[in-house]
């Protein structure tokens, strides 16, 4: 049916984007591993790292903890008819009080862009950083993380991120 249809296209397309988010894949791969998204789908209404990326992503825009906490469970019931435990919830809040408090220590900190994609033609790559941000003066694009570590590939992600916008 058509409805189905776009069921299975929406899914494909948001699989495709969250690969061009997370990693530096030719788009052909990329193209590949979201062709049958819809078969893989399940839900991230108990996916703490999910809530806490959408409740940075929010915060960003308007820097209102109380609509950055109800924008990402309003999206989790609308697209999951779910919605996350009170542990998992817990969690959250800790995550997302250590990020306002990061926010907070800054002296000189803009939100510039959110979610923006960028399309490297020269090294065939597509990617969409979470954030644009001036920081103390310096224009960074760059993407939220949960983890406690700064890892390699995440250096390397934020510098493709820059060569891609910068073309």
């Amino acid at each position: 049916s058509s409805a189905l249809m776009g069921y299975v296209a929406k899914v494909n397309a948001e699989k495709a984007l969250q690969l061009a988010q997370n990693d530096f894949l030719p788009v052909a791969e990329i193209i590949e591993q979201s062709r049958k998204a819809y078969l893989e789908k399940t839900s991230k209404a108990q996916d703490k790292g999910t809530i806490i990326h959408r409740f940075m992503e929010e915060y960003s825009k308007d820097r209102n903890e109380k609509k950055a906490f109800d924008r990402p469970l309003k999206w989790i019931k609308k697209e999951f008819d779910d919605k996350p435990s009170k542990a998992e919830m817990k969690q959250v809040k800790i995550g997302a009080k250590g990020f306002i408090k990061w926010v907070n220590e800054q002296e000189d900190l803009e939100f510039l862009e959110t979610e923006q994609v960028v399309y490297s033609q020269k090294y065939a790559f597509i990617g969409r950083f979470d954030v644009k941000i001036r920081l103390n003066g310096d224009i960074l694009n760059t993407d939220y993380k949960t983890s406690k570590e700064i890892y390699t590939s995440q250096i390397y992600q934020a510098g493709g991120y820059d060569i891609a916008d910068s073309e």
